[in-house]
Protein backbone atom coordinates (compact mmCIF):
# COMPACT_ATOMS: atom_id res chain seq x y z
CA UNK A 1 0.00 0.00 0.00
CA UNK A 2 1.08 3.49 -1.29
CA UNK A 3 0.45 4.90 2.52
CA UNK A 4 2.00 8.52 3.27
CA UNK A 5 4.42 10.49 5.38
CA UNK A 6 6.66 12.79 5.64
CA UNK A 7 10.56 12.88 3.94
CA UNK A 8 13.02 15.05 4.22
CA UNK A 9 15.55 15.12 1.23
CA UNK A 10 19.09 16.54 1.97
CA UNK A 11 21.11 17.91 -1.10
CA UNK A 12 24.95 19.35 -1.55
CA UNK A 13 25.69 20.64 -4.59
CA UNK A 14 29.25 21.34 -5.93
CA UNK A 15 29.73 24.26 -8.50
CA UNK A 16 31.85 22.79 -11.54
CA UNK A 17 31.87 26.15 -12.85
CA UNK A 18 31.14 29.78 -11.72
CA UNK A 19 28.29 30.33 -10.34
CA UNK A 20 26.37 33.41 -11.33
CA UNK A 21 23.10 34.06 -9.30
CA UNK A 22 22.15 37.66 -9.36
CA UNK A 23 20.40 39.96 -6.82
CA UNK A 24 20.70 43.00 -8.84
CA UNK A 25 23.42 45.21 -10.65
CA UNK A 26 25.54 48.19 -9.44
CA UNK A 27 26.64 49.94 -12.58
CA UNK A 28 27.59 47.69 -15.10
CA UNK A 29 28.51 44.81 -12.28
CA UNK A 30 26.35 41.72 -11.70
CA UNK A 31 25.58 41.11 -7.87
CA UNK A 32 25.65 37.87 -5.83
CA UNK A 33 22.55 36.83 -4.07
CA UNK A 34 22.94 37.48 -0.53
CA UNK A 35 21.49 37.42 3.03
CA UNK A 36 22.19 38.87 6.07
CA UNK A 37 23.81 36.15 8.60
CA UNK A 38 24.19 37.21 12.25
CA UNK A 39 27.98 36.10 13.60
CA UNK A 40 29.94 36.38 16.41
CA UNK A 41 31.47 39.34 14.49
CA UNK A 42 28.16 41.05 13.39
CA UNK A 43 26.07 41.19 10.76
CA UNK A 44 27.61 39.50 7.44
CA UNK A 45 25.94 39.28 4.20
CA UNK A 46 26.41 35.58 2.74
CA UNK A 47 25.84 34.43 -0.51
CA UNK A 48 23.10 31.77 -0.88
CA UNK A 49 20.98 30.21 -3.67
CA UNK A 50 17.30 31.14 -3.48
CA UNK A 51 14.76 28.78 -2.86
CA UNK A 52 12.51 29.96 -5.83
CA UNK A 53 15.43 28.89 -8.19
CA UNK A 54 15.73 25.53 -6.57
CA UNK A 55 12.41 25.02 -6.56
CA UNK A 56 11.89 26.44 -10.28
CA UNK A 57 15.16 25.52 -12.08
CA UNK A 58 15.49 21.73 -10.46
CA UNK A 59 12.38 20.39 -9.56
CA UNK A 60 9.64 22.22 -12.11
CA UNK A 61 11.42 23.09 -14.90
CA UNK A 62 12.90 19.51 -15.53
CA UNK A 63 10.37 17.59 -14.31
CA UNK A 64 7.76 19.27 -16.61
CA UNK A 65 10.30 18.85 -19.16
CA UNK A 66 10.69 15.10 -18.74
CA UNK A 67 7.21 14.66 -18.99
CA UNK A 68 6.92 16.70 -22.07
CA UNK A 69 9.17 14.36 -23.06
CA UNK A 70 7.89 11.20 -21.39
CA UNK A 71 4.45 11.93 -23.28
CA UNK A 72 5.32 13.29 -26.30
CA UNK A 73 3.76 16.17 -25.62
CA UNK A 74 6.20 18.75 -27.75
CA UNK A 75 4.74 20.02 -30.10
CA UNK A 76 1.04 19.64 -28.71
CA UNK A 77 0.41 22.02 -25.56
CA UNK A 78 -1.99 25.04 -25.70
CA UNK A 79 -0.62 28.20 -24.07
CA UNK A 80 -2.53 27.61 -20.51
CA UNK A 81 -1.71 23.50 -19.92
CA UNK A 82 2.35 25.27 -20.88
CA UNK A 83 1.95 27.59 -18.53
CA UNK A 84 0.29 25.63 -15.64
CA UNK A 85 3.53 22.89 -16.44
CA UNK A 86 6.31 24.96 -16.64
CA UNK A 87 5.25 27.73 -14.45
CA UNK A 88 2.67 26.63 -12.28
CA UNK A 89 -0.34 27.94 -13.89
CA UNK A 90 -2.52 31.60 -13.62
CA UNK A 91 -6.22 32.63 -12.35
CA UNK A 92 -7.54 33.41 -14.99
CA UNK A 93 -11.61 33.01 -14.72
CA UNK A 94 -14.01 33.41 -11.26
CA UNK A 95 -14.35 30.29 -9.51
CA UNK A 96 -18.12 28.91 -10.12
CA UNK A 97 -17.81 24.91 -10.13
CA UNK A 98 -17.22 22.42 -8.09
CA UNK A 99 -13.18 21.43 -8.43
CA UNK A 100 -12.94 18.46 -5.95
CA UNK A 101 -12.55 16.00 -8.66
CA UNK A 102 -10.28 17.33 -11.16
CA UNK A 103 -7.75 18.37 -7.94
CA UNK A 104 -8.16 14.88 -6.72
CA UNK A 105 -7.43 13.43 -10.10
CA UNK A 106 -4.25 16.16 -10.78
CA UNK A 107 -2.79 15.27 -7.81
CA UNK A 108 -2.98 11.30 -8.54
CA UNK A 109 -2.20 11.61 -11.79
CA UNK A 110 0.30 13.97 -11.38
CA UNK A 111 2.77 13.36 -8.50
CA UNK A 112 5.40 16.24 -9.67
CA UNK A 113 2.02 19.00 -9.09
CA UNK A 114 0.80 17.53 -6.09
CA UNK A 115 4.20 18.60 -4.79
CA UNK A 116 4.50 21.81 -6.35
CA UNK A 117 0.77 22.97 -6.21
CA UNK A 118 -0.24 25.17 -9.05
CA UNK A 119 -3.19 26.83 -10.25
CA UNK A 120 -6.24 25.90 -12.23
CA UNK A 121 -7.57 28.69 -14.56
CA UNK A 122 -10.21 28.92 -11.36
CA UNK A 123 -8.58 28.14 -8.47
CA UNK A 124 -5.20 27.99 -6.59
CA UNK A 125 -4.10 24.47 -5.08
CA UNK A 126 -0.84 23.96 -2.48
CA UNK A 127 1.49 22.16 -2.93
CA UNK A 128 3.25 19.47 -0.48
CA UNK A 129 6.89 20.61 -0.96
CA UNK A 130 8.71 23.36 1.46
CA UNK A 131 12.31 24.23 -0.35
CA UNK A 132 15.34 25.59 1.58
CA UNK A 133 17.76 27.99 0.26
CA UNK A 134 21.06 26.86 -0.78
CA UNK A 135 23.22 27.65 2.42
CA UNK A 136 26.84 28.09 1.66
CA UNK A 137 29.73 25.92 3.57
CA UNK A 138 31.16 28.55 5.03
CA UNK A 139 32.62 29.43 8.66
CA UNK A 140 29.61 32.21 9.05
CA UNK A 141 27.32 29.21 8.15
CA UNK A 142 28.70 26.92 10.86
CA UNK A 143 25.84 27.19 13.19
CA UNK A 144 23.15 26.88 10.84
CA UNK A 145 24.43 23.85 9.28
CA UNK A 146 25.04 22.05 11.99
CA UNK A 147 21.02 22.53 13.23
CA UNK A 148 19.40 21.91 9.85
CA UNK A 149 22.09 18.58 8.88
CA UNK A 150 20.76 15.55 10.03
CA UNK A 151 23.04 14.24 12.96
CA UNK A 152 25.02 11.60 10.62
CA UNK A 153 25.98 14.52 8.09
CA UNK A 154 26.72 16.94 10.72
CA UNK A 155 30.36 16.37 11.57
CA UNK A 156 32.06 19.53 9.83
CA UNK A 157 35.76 20.10 9.42
CA UNK A 158 36.95 22.34 12.43
CA UNK A 159 38.13 24.94 9.78
CA UNK A 160 35.94 26.24 8.05
CA UNK A 161 37.18 29.42 5.20
CA UNK A 162 34.98 32.46 5.09
CA UNK A 163 32.60 33.23 2.93
CA UNK A 164 34.21 36.09 1.16
CA UNK A 165 37.11 32.89 0.18
CA UNK A 166 34.35 32.02 -2.13
CA UNK A 167 33.64 34.98 -4.00
CA UNK A 168 35.15 36.14 -6.82
CA UNK A 169 34.73 38.21 -10.23
CA UNK A 170 34.52 38.02 -13.85
CA UNK A 171 34.73 40.59 -16.56
CA UNK A 172 34.05 39.71 -20.28
CA UNK A 173 34.20 41.82 -23.44
CA UNK A 174 32.04 42.05 -26.71
CA UNK A 175 34.12 43.46 -29.29
CA UNK A 176 32.66 46.12 -31.79
CA UNK A 177 31.49 44.30 -34.20
CA UNK A 178 32.91 47.14 -37.01
CA UNK A 179 36.58 46.22 -35.91
CA UNK A 180 37.07 42.35 -36.52
CA UNK A 181 39.06 40.95 -38.80
CA UNK A 182 37.49 40.48 -42.47
CA UNK A 183 34.84 43.14 -42.15
CA UNK A 184 36.30 44.72 -45.22
CA UNK A 185 34.78 41.47 -47.14
CA UNK A 186 31.91 40.73 -45.14
CA UNK A 187 30.48 44.15 -45.21
CA UNK A 188 28.76 46.17 -47.95
CA UNK A 189 31.25 48.46 -49.29
CA UNK A 190 28.95 51.81 -48.70
CA UNK A 191 28.73 50.54 -45.12
CA UNK A 192 32.62 50.78 -44.91
CA UNK A 193 32.64 54.47 -45.18
CA UNK A 194 29.91 55.18 -42.56
CA UNK A 195 30.61 56.39 -39.05
CA UNK A 196 28.97 55.53 -36.21
CA UNK A 197 29.29 54.74 -32.66
CA UNK A 198 31.27 51.60 -31.47
CA UNK A 199 29.71 48.69 -30.07
CA UNK A 200 32.67 47.63 -27.71
CA UNK A 201 30.90 46.63 -24.52
CA UNK A 202 32.48 45.30 -21.02
CA UNK A 203 30.02 43.95 -18.31
CA UNK A 204 31.57 41.80 -15.00
CA UNK A 205 30.18 40.72 -11.72
CA UNK A 206 30.49 38.62 -8.55
CA UNK A 207 30.62 34.44 -8.74
CA UNK A 208 30.80 31.91 -6.58
CA UNK A 209 34.19 30.14 -7.66
CA UNK A 210 34.17 26.15 -8.55
CA UNK A 211 34.63 23.81 -5.79
CA UNK A 212 32.31 25.46 -3.79
CA UNK A 213 29.36 23.62 -1.61
CA UNK A 214 25.70 24.54 -1.07
CA UNK A 215 23.76 22.29 1.34
CA UNK A 216 19.86 22.42 0.55
CA UNK A 217 16.82 20.63 1.62
CA UNK A 218 13.30 19.60 0.53
CA UNK A 219 11.02 18.36 3.04
CA UNK A 220 7.72 16.72 1.60
CA UNK A 221 4.88 16.69 3.79
CA UNK A 222 1.98 13.53 4.30
CA UNK A 223 2.98 12.83 0.61
CA UNK A 224 3.40 8.93 -0.87
CA UNK A 225 6.43 7.24 -2.81
CA UNK A 226 5.19 8.72 -5.63
CA UNK A 227 5.92 11.87 -4.98
CA UNK A 228 9.34 11.17 -3.84
CA UNK A 229 10.05 9.75 -6.34
CA UNK A 230 8.66 12.65 -8.91
CA UNK A 231 11.43 14.86 -6.83
CA UNK A 232 14.04 12.87 -6.90
CA UNK A 233 13.60 11.78 -10.70
CA UNK A 234 13.46 15.58 -11.50
CA UNK A 235 16.72 16.31 -9.93
CA UNK A 236 18.00 12.98 -11.87
CA UNK A 237 16.25 14.56 -15.28
CA UNK A 238 18.14 18.13 -14.16
CA UNK A 239 21.58 16.56 -13.58
CA UNK A 240 21.81 14.79 -16.76
CA UNK A 241 20.64 18.11 -18.63
CA UNK A 242 24.57 19.59 -17.03
CA UNK A 243 22.60 20.57 -13.67
CA UNK A 244 22.43 24.02 -14.14
CA UNK A 245 20.96 26.93 -11.75
CA UNK A 246 22.14 30.97 -11.95
CA UNK A 247 22.64 33.31 -14.66
CA UNK A 248 25.40 33.34 -17.81
CA UNK A 249 25.19 29.34 -18.78
CA UNK A 250 25.58 30.39 -22.09
CA UNK A 251 29.20 31.31 -21.00
CA UNK A 252 29.67 28.12 -18.91
CA UNK A 253 28.20 29.39 -15.18
CA UNK A 254 26.35 28.00 -13.04
CA UNK A 255 27.09 23.79 -13.02
CA UNK A 256 26.61 21.98 -9.94
CA UNK A 257 27.12 18.55 -9.09
CA UNK A 258 24.22 17.26 -6.25
CA UNK A 259 24.75 14.52 -4.21
CA UNK A 260 20.93 13.06 -2.50
CA UNK A 261 20.57 11.98 1.01
CA UNK A 262 17.36 10.36 2.47
CA UNK A 263 17.60 9.41 6.31
CA UNK A 264 16.93 5.97 6.80
CA UNK A 265 15.31 5.29 3.00
CA UNK A 266 16.66 2.91 0.09
CA UNK A 267 18.26 3.75 -2.71
CA UNK A 268 17.27 6.63 -4.71
CA UNK A 269 17.45 5.04 -8.27
CA UNK A 270 15.13 2.57 -6.76
CA UNK A 271 12.44 5.68 -6.04
CA UNK A 272 12.96 7.28 -9.52
CA UNK A 273 12.06 3.76 -10.80
CA UNK A 274 8.82 3.01 -9.55
CA UNK A 275 7.99 7.03 -10.53
CA UNK A 276 8.93 6.06 -14.14
CA UNK A 277 6.81 3.20 -13.98
CA UNK A 278 3.62 4.77 -12.56
CA UNK A 279 4.09 8.31 -14.81
CA UNK A 280 4.16 5.77 -18.14
CA UNK A 281 0.88 3.65 -16.41
CA UNK A 282 -0.89 6.80 -16.15
CA UNK A 283 -0.02 8.45 -19.33
CA UNK A 284 -3.52 8.55 -21.35
CA UNK A 285 -5.49 9.76 -18.49
CA UNK A 286 -2.81 12.47 -17.23
CA UNK A 287 -2.88 13.66 -20.93
CA UNK A 288 -6.95 13.32 -21.26
CA UNK A 289 -6.33 15.41 -18.10
CA UNK A 290 -4.64 18.44 -19.48
CA UNK A 291 -6.82 18.48 -22.28
CA UNK A 292 -10.10 18.62 -20.06
CA UNK A 293 -8.57 20.78 -17.07
CA UNK A 294 -7.22 23.47 -19.94
CA UNK A 295 -9.32 23.07 -22.70
CA UNK A 296 -9.51 25.92 -25.42
CA UNK A 297 -12.66 27.81 -25.24
CA UNK A 298 -14.46 28.49 -28.81
CA UNK A 299 -14.59 32.15 -29.64
CA UNK A 300 -18.12 33.69 -29.72
CA UNK A 301 -19.50 34.13 -33.04
CA UNK A 302 -20.53 37.63 -34.09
Amino acid sequence: MNTTQTYHVFCLSETLSPLSHMMGTSGNEALLNRESVRTENGIKLIPVISGNAIRHRIIRDAGSYHLINLYELAGKLNIDQMNFMLSGGSLTESSVTDNMKTIADMQRLFPLYRLLGGSLKNQIITGAMHVSRGVLVCEENRETLNKILPEELSALSKTLMGAESFVSSYQYTRGDISKINGVDIILASDELTQKRDSTLMLYGGQNIITNSFFVHEFTLTNVSQNELGALLNAINYWQKSNGIIGGNSRIGHGRLKTYVYIPGEQSVQTYIDEYEKYAISVKEEAINWLNTAFAKKEKAKK
